[in-house]
């Protein structure tokens, strides 16, 4: 009876071991996909939240641009509908900027009205009078030396629109009455195709907008001013915790069964089975740790090595650098060849970034586009340097995925521990504040941290101040510099560059304040000032032909091509004379607004030349599509021609690429006469660069190139 007791007992142990066993493994199990569930819905929920902000903060944007205007303020305060429909209208009829526009004049009328699919006649009854009011109301807090846009939510019957509502004003907004401001109401309609574009950005594959909420889905509320609920957006939820479920629950209680029947050989293969955990923890902890697409250490690899004594104590010894690198390109790598093309570039460039990396350096990809590298050497500063220029040659050689090509570029940025006794955490900040420094200012070569880099806002404020009272001081000047044909050197044009010597800051590179103009508004002003000059200059020299640069910011200026024309028109200078010139980024993001700009100027008689061409990842299709009459080859593409065999080729499949596009190619940064004389063997038609002429005042110009019998000058008529 003992023995039978105990092996009752023992058996009864078992049972009950595995009973426990199976419930909590199967409660563990439906607790995990609980949770899993749960955390996926309050992500996608996050997700709708977000989508529906963007969608609002681009309408915002979208208001702000268009009310924020000198023009629009006095021609909506004048009634000149014509200007009204042409500069804001069309907008909503023909270029889809919103769904609806409602323009209310001072005194509380609407005399302006239009919404998607009408013709240019205004309908000042397409927006409920009601409707019209509360927006109104929704300005009444916002003092007028401001301009604010307000959002809301409004039930128009058949559909559901968000709308938003600025005050019309000029450019200065000092001393205004809101009694004299005329108020732009700009919406769109929550249609379904809106929300499904909102849905697959944030991979929602069903979200839709519904009057009732159905049964099963996830759901975001639709709410007006009041809170009054109009509608909801509902989505079928995603159930990571039943897919895991039921792939598991197969397998493990398979496994509960067998544990069952051979309970007695546990013992015997506890060995065996502490090993593979073993085996699985460490390929569960490398996983972690390591990078899926590029196989390189992670974000937690990075953080835990920079934790590590090694690290800490070359911090201390003034061993550690660190270099941060932003990579440029993927989002056309993605638009063009799809995320998984993306994944091959990112592979392609680990493996290209990890080969020129010495030993003693520690390579991770902590971000998206993002690449962080610590550094122990006894000379850090002077290794990171050398580091960072190698990463960055690097990725000179374009990258073939799926048979298109990419050139991709990087800001990079670096700083060491020094001798003040940093953290190796303050090192890692700072090289993060180096690399955006690098981004802010377009660097080629890598950025090494100073103090100054930490007061960067305060310093663009100075700089555009001081900017403001250059421009009334005439401080800004034009230089020029030749652009020549390749086998006589002949002068067939010349570039306008801007120059500013600052009475307050000294000379400051056009790199620094031209950024700073396009951000505060001011580029439309400096750009028209160097057209004028330019056409003054051109006055004085019968046969002189001008290159003049155009910054994104001007070409979104509706009225653009106006006052290009009515500046060269007024100066009496042939367009043919003059030649507009963009580069790659206006292109590539806006390129419906780009073809419409560069057609009428085209019409009008300028020639147009794409510059910097090889930096911005424009498409051949772009090249075939806008009717550029010039293409100039990036310098970086010229300054390793006559080292570089690969250099070499690249040029000649640029310059091959053009003339098969019937475009004229120039070669931009020639420095030398080595390379001066190979790039014409290559067959490139023009050429500019310091070897020919260094940019300087018109006067100068006129001096260096009077003889004729030396220079020969391309007269165009008129």
């Amino acid at each position: 009876m003992p023995s039978a007791f105990l092996a009752t007992r023992i058996t009864s142990l078992l049972v009950g071991a595995i009973v426990i066993t199976v419930v909590t493994v199967l409660g563990a199990l439906l607790w995990m996909a609980s949770e899993y569930n749960k955390q996926a819905a309050t992500i996608s929920r996050t997700m709708v939240a977000g989508g529906i902000a963007a969608l609002q903060e681009r309408l915002e944007t979208t208001l702000i641009d268009s009310s924020w205007r000198q023009d629009a303020y006095d021609n909506i305060r004048a009634e000149n509908a014509e200007w009204v429909y042409s500069n804001m209208g069309s907008g909503i009829t023909e270029a889809d900027t919103a769904d609806i526009l409602v323009i209310v004049q001072p005194d509380f009328s609407v005399r302006y009205a239009w919404q998607i699919g009408m013709g240019e006649a205004s309908d000042p009854t397409i927006l409920d009078r009601a409707i019209v009011d509360q927006m109104i109301g929704l300005l009444a807090d916002v003092p007028t030396d401001k301009v604010e846009a307000r959002v809301g939510l409004f039930d128009l019957g058949d559909r559901i629109a968000m709308l938003a509502a600025a005050r019309v004003s000029p450019d200065q907004l000092e001393n205004l009455n809101a009694a004299d401001q005329p108020i732009s109401i700009i919406g769109y309609f929550l249609t379904q195709e809106r929300i499904a574009a909102i849905g697959e950005d944030f991979l929602i594959g069903d979200l839709a907008l519904s009057r009732t909420h159905e049964k099963g889905r996830l759901f975001h509320p639709v709410t007006d001013l009041g809170g009054n609920h109009l509608a909801h957006l509902h989505w079928t939820p995603l159930q990571p915790g039943n897919m895991l479920l039921s792939r598991v629950i197969l397998p493990i209680g398979t496994a509960l069964i067998i544990f069952t029947i051979l309970g007695f050989l546990a013992s015997c293969r506890a060995g065996d089975a502490a090993e593979k955990l073993a085996a699985s923890e460490e390929t569960a902890n490398h996983a972690a740790r390591t990078d899926s697409l590029s196989g390189l250490p992670n974000r937690m690899s990075f953080t835990e090595r920079l934790a590590s004594g090694s690290i800490q104590r070359a911090a201390e010894n003034n061993e550690l650098a660190v270099i941060f690198a932003d990579v440029n390109g993927f989002k056309i790598v993605n638009d063009t060849v799809g995320h998984a093309g993306g994944d091959i570039l990112i592979r392609e460039l680990g493996d290209r970034l990890h080969d020129v990396l010495p030993k003693y350096a520690f390579l991770a990809r902590v971000g998206g586009d993002e690449f962080n590298v610590l550094v122990t050497h006894r000379n850090a500063a002077e290794a990171a340097n050398a580091i960072a220029r190698q990463m960055i040659k690097s990725l000179d050689e374009v990258f073939v995925v799926d048979g298109a090509s990419f050139h991709v570029t990087a800001a990079v940025g670096f700083a060491t521990s020094g001798e003040d006794g940093i953290t190796a955490g303050e090192v890692v900040r700072r090289a993060d504040v180096a690399m955006y420094r690098a981004k802010d200012e377009s660097a080629v070569e890598p950025i090494a941290y100073e103090p100054a880099f930490e007061s960067g806002a305060a310093k663009k404020k100075r700089i555009e101040e001081a900017l403001r009272v250059g421009m009334e001081t005439n401080e800004l000047v034009v230089f020029y510099q030749p652009i020549v044909e390749s086998g006589s050197h002949d002068i067939t044009s010349v570039e306008a560059l801007l120059r500013w010597n600052s009475a307050e800051l000294g000379p400051i590179s056009p790199v620094t304040f031209i950024p700073i103009a396009e951000e505060s508004g001011l580029i439309v002003e400096i750009g028209q000032f160097v057209l004028q000059q330019a056409c003054a200059d051109m006055a004085t020299w019968p046969g002189l032909k001008v290159n003049v640069n155009v910054s994104p910011a001007q070409l979104r200026d509706p009225m653009f091509v106006e006052n290009v024309i009515g500046i060269v028109e007024l100066a009496d200078i042939n367009p043919k004379r003059i030649e507009i010139e963009l580069t790659e980024g206006i292109v590539v993001s806006h390129p419906k607004l780009a073809r419409q700009k560069l057609e009428q100027l085209k019409a009008a008689g300028f020639t147009i030349a794409l510059d910097d061409f090889g930096t911005g990842f424009s498409s051949i299709g772009y090249l075939r599509q806008l009717p550029f009459d010039k293409m100039k080859i990036d310098r970086s593409f010229v300054s390793d021609v006559g080292t570089s065999d690969k250099a070499n080729a690249l040029l000649q499949s640029l310059i091959t690429l053009g003339d098969a596009l019937d475009l004229t190619v120039v070669a931009e940064g020639v420095e030398t006469a080595e390379q001066a004389k190979l790039i014409h063997l290559l067959g490139c038609e023009l050429q500019q660069g310091s070897f020919f002429a260094e940019p300087m005042p018109i006067a100068e110009l006129r001096a260096a190139f009077r003889d004729e019998k030396a220079v020969k000058l391309t007269v165009v008529s008129g």
